[in-house]
């Protein structure tokens, strides 16, 4: 998207109240909240895999990984070396926050969805992590919000 008054090829743009024009500014896209909260988010994701494997280690029902626990293990571990690695993409802020928000809710998807069919299906109750997952990515506002609400204008009211 290019904003030819301003010459921005940035995509983002903040208009300036005083009617002067369009002023620069590619911070405003995603604040440093979206990026905490997306990290505290990963801290959360590293420790469920880490959890759900300590269970698995030390329950005698075999509550996770009952049909295939290979599978489990397998699951499990890659998910936690993928949030690892998500520390990485947070810290430097790149890609940028939408692809990595992408990606993380399908990572969470791809692996609770491994363990739940690894544990006996929907009967396992790990389906519910998904709820945790999908709401904090649909909880996150996107760049268009900060602007509206800087601009006193609420999403839906027009």
């Amino acid at each position: 998207m290019r904003d030819s008054a301003a010459g921005n090829t940035s995509g983002c743009t903040e208009h300036d109240m005083s009617g002067a024009g369009v002023i620069e500014n590619p911070g405003l896209a995603y604040r440093d909240d979206f990026w905490r909260s997306l990290y505290y988010f990963n801290v959360y994701r590293c420790l469920v895999p880490l959890v759900m494997i300590a269970i698995w280690l030390l329950d005698r029902q075999m509550l996770f990984g009952r049909s295939q626990p290979q599978l489990f293990l397998w699951a499990m571990g890659l998910y936690a070396v993928f949030s690892a690695v998500a520390f990485l993409g947070i810290a430097a802020r790149k890609p940028d926050f939408e692809t990595q928000l992408t990606a993380h809710a399908l990572a969470d998807a791809l692996f609770v969805v491994l363990a739940m069919h690894a544990s006996g299906g929907i009967s396992s109750g790990l389906g519910l992590l998904l709820l945790a997952s999908q709401w904090c990515c649909a909880d996150q506002p996107g760049p268009d919000d900060a602007v509206l609400r800087r601009g006193g204008i609420a999403r839906g009211a027009r």
